[in-house]
């Protein structure tokens, strides 16, 4: 039983220790292609703005304010290329949702 013991011991002490991931706030106040391509259709303004690091700013209006396109600071490695992060939402239901991205 003693030999058991010892043998579970060694082979958790050989495990490597979990790492946590780093967090997606590792670009505040702007946004690279990484993070564009994590934010999906149906999800709220709130965790869009989560992922981006950044809240962005309202370009404009349309259909009678009940969609909103909003605009990022896109990251030098991003901005280089010319893209301009771009998101659409819709205001459902008291929350804005993604409809609709794409880096202009």
């Amino acid at each position: 039983m003693r030999k058991v013991g010892l043998a579970v011991a060694a082979a958790a002490a050989a495990l490597p220790l979990a790492v946590p991931q780093q967090a997606s706030a590792d670009t505040p106040g702007c946004v690279t292609r990484q993070e564009f391509s994590h934010a999906h259709h149906g999800m709220t303004k709130a965790r869009v703005n989560q992922i981006f690091d950044t809240k962005g700013w309202v370009a404009f209006y349309t259909n009678h304010r009940r969609d909103q396109v909003h605009r990022y600071r896109a990251c030098p490695r991003l901005k280089r290329q010319g893209a301009k992060p771009t998101v659409v939402y819709h205001h459902r239901n008291g929350v804005w949702i993604l409809t609709q991205k794409k880096l202009v």
